[in-house]
Order: structure tokens, then sequence, then C-alpha cells
């Protein structure tokens, strides 16, 4: 089996603004002050001024919508459930629109329902706006469930393709 190989970009990926990236889990604490809109906008590439304009505002509303979490953007993200405070990584990775979105394991600590709310909020993406998503995860029942394709790493350097559903 080849093990090796190059990944080549298209044109349309400029800037690192293409790419949207959530991580398995971040140290969130109950204490953490932000709201969720405000954690979201902290990606925002904001000027000196310490508000936001009505346009990244818009920015930030579309986002919490796209993961549906814009009824609850005013709630402290420290008292968020794992599912809420995933949704909104997922919010803020997707502020720009990116043509690819990475998830490494955003799911694994996270329980059955809120597995399927977080995996039903990406499949939107992918299938309304055609963010295509990588989703790197050990939990084969949620691939089979939500993805196109897969590609299965064994630790010998062996790898198996699979085209799903």
């Amino acid at each position: 089996h080849k093990t090796d190989g190059k990944i080549i970009f298209s044109k349309k990926f400029k800037s690192s603004l293409s790419f949207g990236y959530v991580p398995q889990f971040r140290n969130i604490d109950q204490d953490y002050p932000l709201s969720i809109r405000n954690f979201v906008s902290l990606r925002l590439f904001q000027p000196l001024a310490p508000w936001l304009s009505k346009k990244e505002k818009d920015i930030v509303d579309t986002a919490l919508t796209r993961v549906g979490i814009f009824d609850i953007a005013n709630r402290k993200l420290g008292s968020a459930s794992g599912g809420e405070k995933q949704k909104a990584y997922l919010a803020q990775a997707i502020l720009y629109d990116p043509q690819l979105l990475i998830l490494d394991e955003s799911t694994a600590s996270l329980d059955t329902v809120s597995k399927f709310d977080v995996m039903d909020a990406v499949k939107n993406l992918n299938d309304k706006y055609g963010t295509t998503v990588i989703f790197i995860s050990h939990d084969m029942p949620l691939v089979k469930r939500y993805g196109k394709h897969s590609l299965e790493l064994q630790g010998d350097g062996k790898y198996s393709y699979k085209k799903i559903n």
C-alpha cells in the first residue's frame, strides 16, 4: 500500500478563511463569562472599535442560526450543555462560510442525542450550503449514519476506502 502522497488545493482556497476547524473539546469552565454570541464573535477580524458593526452582527447571527443556537445566543457558554458548546465551536468555525470544515473527534465526549444534534447541524451545512466536511471519528455507527465516504486508517499503515450510502 502506498503511504505517501500530496493534497492539492484548488485556487479557490485563497486564505485560512476557506477552512473551519472544530476540536474534540476545549476546557471551558462553568464560570466562563462570555455569552455564546460573544464567544463566536471572537473569530471576527474586528477593528479597534469595541462593538460589532451591523455586518459583523449579521455574520455572527447567520452562523448561530445555521447551527441552531440563535435562540440561546445570550446564554453564558460556561453554562451551556456539551452539545450546545460544540455547536458554538461549530458556529465560530463557519463564520466566514468555509469551503472545508474539519471536525476532529468533535462528538467524542457527547451523549448520543447530542451527537446526533450536532451532526444534523453539520449535515445541514453540507447539504444546504455545500460545505465540504472531513469528520475524524472512532464512532463508526455515526460515520455510517452521516458520512458519504469513509477512509479507515489502521495502525499498520493500511487503509480502506468505502463509499457510504
